[in-house]
Order: C-alpha cells, then sequence, then structure tokens
C-alpha cells in the first residue's frame, strides 16, 4: 500500500499535489504493484499518469481535482493516439490518463472533478462563440487492457467525462458521472473500438450522449481493432441527446447487449453508420462516400427499457434527412424488444438507396406518442434537405429497409398532442420483407394508420 500523505500530498484543494500524486503511482508500479490510496480530501492536481497493476483506491470523500492552470496538463502530442478538437475547443489534455497500461483499477467510492467552471461557463458563451479551449477527457485510457473502474464519481467534466480508445477486458461498474446539461459534448461514457467491455449499475447525468460505442481507428497504433462484445445493464440515464448512441467511425461495431435502463433523454436509442468526422459538424456537408464508408453496425441486442424521450429510435444509415446513394456497410440483426416509451418525434428506420438497413425487429413496444413538437416546421420546409428526420407527422417512418417486424408493437396517443401535428400511425417507402403482428398502430385522429408506398420520395 501506498498513501498519497507519506509521498507529500496535502488534500486542501489549495496545495498542488501533482508531484505527490504521481510519485505515489511511480512508486507502486516500480515495487511490481499494489494500491495507491487516497484519504478524504481534495487533491489539487494536473495529469497523472497511472501505471501497469496499479489500483488507485479513492476512499470516500477524497476528489481528484483538475487544476485550472493548463500548464500542469498533459502536452496535446504526448503521445500518439491523443488528439484535438478545433471545432469542439478540446484541446487534448487530460485528467487520469492511462496510455497502454495494463491491469489498472479505479476504486472506492471517491470522485474525480474536472473543475469544469475553470475552463468555461455554458451559460455565458456557446461553443462556438467560446474564445479559448478546453481540456479533454477526465479519465481517459488508450489500447490498455483489464481496466477496472467500480463505485466511484466523476463530475463536472469539460469534455467527455470518460473515454476508452482501443481497450480490451474493461469492466465499469457502480460509476455516477454528473455533468451540468448545459455543459458542450457532456458525454458520460464514450466506448471506441473496445473488445469485451462491460458497463452495469451506473447513474449519469449528461448534455451529451450518455453512453456512445463508436469505431473511429484512426488514431490506434492498432487500426484492425472493433468495437465488440458490449453489454450494458441496470443504468439510470439522464440527458439531451442520446441515452444510448452506436455509431461514428469507419471501423465495425456487433455483438452488443443493452438491457434493463430507465432513460430519460432527447433521443433513446440512436444506431447511426454515417461516418460522422468529429472535425465536420454540419450534417448536411460530408465529404465524398469513398473518404468515410462509415461504421458497419450489426447484432444488437437491446431490451427491457423504460424511456421518457423526445425521439425514441433512430436507425438510420445517413445521419441527415437525404439518404446517399449507396455505402459499403450496414446496420443488420437488431432486435429492439420489451420497451416502454414516451416520444413526442418520429422514430426514424432510414437506409439508404442500396437498402443499407436490414433486419430489424421491434418485438413488445408500448409507444405512448405526445405533442409532435417540430411536425409543423417539417411541413414547411421546402425540401428534404431542410427538414429533420424526426419530425415527419408519423410515429413511425421507415424507408430503404429489407427486413422490417414489428410483433406485438402498441402504439397510443396521449392528450396533449396538438391537434392536427400527426398524420399517419405509420409510413414506409421502398420497405421490403415487412411484417406486422400482433400490434395496433392506430393513427391519431382523422389520420392513416399504416401507408405503405413503394418508392422513396424526398417530399414525403
Amino acid at each position: 500500500m501506498f498513501n498519497v500523505k507519506d509521498f507529500g500530498a496535502i488534500g486542501d484543494g489549495v496545495s498542488k499535489d501533482q508531484v505527490a500524486l504521481q510519485s505515489a503511482i511511480d512508486a507502486c508500479h516500480g515495487a511490481g504493484g499494489g494500491k495507491v490510496v487516497v484519504p478524504a480530501g481534495t487533491y489539487l492536481t494536473g495529469t497523472i499518469y497511472l501505471k501497469d497493476y496499479v489500483h488507485l483506491e479513492l476512499l470516500p470523500g477524497a476528489v481528484i481535482f483538475g487544476s485550472p492552470d493548463l500548464e500542469e496538463y498533459n502536452a496535446p502530442d504526448a503521445w500518439p493516439q491523443n488528439w484535438t478538437s478545433v471545432i469542439e475547443k478540446a484541446n487534448g489534455r487530460h485528467l487520469v490518463v492511462g496510455v497502454e497500461v495494463s491491469h489498472v483499477t479505479i476504486s472506492g467510492g471517491g470522485r474525480i472533478d474536472g473543475n469544469r467552471a475553470a475552463f468555461f461557463d455554458p451559460y455565458k458563451y456557446t461553443r462556438a462563440n467560446f474564445p479559448g479551449t478546453r481540456p479533454s477527457h477526465t479519465v481517459y485510457f488508450v489500447e490498455s487492457d483489464h481496466i477496472v473502474l467500480e463505485n466511484i464519481e466523476i463530475f463536472n467534466a469539460t469534455y467527455w467525462s470518460c473515454f476508452l480508445h482501443g481497450c480490451e477486458d474493461v469492466r465499469i461498474r457502480g460509476v455516477n458521472i454528473r455533468n451540468d446539461l448545459k455543459t458542450w459534448n457532456g458525454d458520460g461514457l464514450d466506448i471506441d473500438c473496445c473488445r469485451r467491455v462491460t458497463i452495469s449499475d451506473c447513474n449519469i447525468v449528461g448534455s451529451d450522449d450518455c453512453i456512445a460505442i463508436r469505431a473511429d481507428c484512426r488514431r490506434l497504433k492498432d487500426q484492425t481493432r472493433a468495437c465488440e462484445d458490449i453489454t450494458i445493464t441496470n443504468c439510470v440515464l439522464q440527458n439531451r441527446e442520446a441515452g444510448i448512441r452506436f455509431g461514428v467511425g469507419n471501423g465495425i461495431i456487433r455483438r452488443c447487449c443493452v438491457t434493463n435502463l430507465a432513460i430519460r433523454s432527447g433521443m433513446g436509442i440512436v444506431i447511426h453508420s454515417d461516418y460522422a468526422d468529429d472535425s465536420v459538424r454540419d450534417k448536411t456537408i460530408r465529404p465524398p462516400a469513398s473518404d468515410r464508408d462509415g461504421t458497419d453496425i450489426s447484432e444488437l441486442v437491446i431490451s427491457n427499457l423504460h424511456m421518457v424521450t423526445r425521439i425514441p429510435f433512430i436507425i438510420m444509415s445517413n445521419y441527415v434527412a437525404n439518404p446517399r446513394e449507396s455505402t459499403k456497410v450496414t446496420i443488420r440483426d437488431v432486435m429492439i424488444r420489451g420497451v416502454r416509451a414516451h416520444g413526442n418525434n418520429t422514430t426514424v428506420i432510414q437506409g439508404n438507396h442500396d437498402m443499407s438497413v436490414r433486419n430489424i425487429n421491434f418485438s413488445d413496444i408500448d409507444l405512448v406518442m405526445h405533442k409532435g413538437e417540430g411536425i409543423a416546421n417539417w411541413k414547411a420546409a421546402a425540401n428534404c434537405s431542410e427538414r429533420f428526420a424526426a419530425n415527419r407527422p408519423y410515429a413511425f417512418y421507415a424507408a430503404n429497409a429489407v427486413g422490417l417486424h414489428f410483433n406485438n408493437v402498441r402504439l397510443s396517443w396521449a392528450d396533449d398532442v396538438i391537434p392536427d401535428s400527426w398524420t399517419h400511425g405509420m409510413l414506409c417507402a421502398n420497405v421490403k420483407d415487412m411484417t406486422i403482428q400482433g400490434s395496433v398502430l392506430a393513427a391519431p385522429e382523422n389520420g392513416k394508420d399504416i401507408e405503405q408506398l413503394d418508392e422513396w420520395n424526398e417530399f414525403i
């Protein structure tokens, strides 16, 4: 055991404890591994580097607190896999870091606090007009293995709370994440090109995606890594964007299980294979398709959810209103079952023109639709490129898909529905091999239950 107090740490929130913390970690590693104990107190620090076989135990009341001095953080080029984002004002500096490490644990009931307030005020600036930069991920692991994050808190992130990139054999359990709902890009957990990851019993509040499953391997040394064999269970998620998002990158996401979640968010489950390069934020402007094949997503099982959302589900090859002609990737073999959801906007299942969305199954779904906000803007738009995909006047919209199956799906309408907003329970265009069994897809008042069109048209 290596107590940071024995290495000169003060823990008063004023004294700089970076050297003491790092010295304790280095000594533990040098001794072949063990436990670095952080007693109750607030430890002001810049970047600390975790090492092989080190167990960082943050005891209850212990806080690793981000220094307001950027010079105390790692340089953006400190390791080859690191990156910055000019658009997102993230400078590539991190608080707790593991670079190519093995058998590292953070646990104990304490907190890692990114000290967001020291770097920007989201109530004063938008990200676009913010004149400075901010540290990137609060907790960051890259190309590491046998990582455990258990019974800790991650608060007040300056960017994503926890980013694992190209890691294997990861267990995340009982992690409590809290970010102000106005924080830009305030993701909870980002799992990118990782294998064999379990996430359970977490409580996440943030402004962006609570949990993002990604496949962007461009910066990794090993660019063959897929994001695969991921399980997420028994979590409570709240945010302004997606509860769970699958997508981003030019790689592969496969064999993921999501179950037993309570979600209150802008979007419930989002699955998109569009490349979505971080450097291109305008969703109507993209590099040539040959430069961004996108994410191939398959074999997802999503079950036992309760969701209160604006948009219950988005499953789209191209994360804009307009499909593209073709793509080298697909979204396929997705099963969504056992869901009770409330929504204000359309559930969208949309492939590109080559029918790149395939074999999507909805089973035992209770969906209650509410007001229908945004539909008026959709109807007023001159063309499809001006329309947000989930603002259509249909509870379900499906296009350019093969194998769409509804089994015991029950659609109902709340009392607060805006009059004359919704027109259909479901509208389908260019959908092949579709089955509907034991389902009630009732239309709103004076609308149509289900309408099927043979061809996709940008104005529907």
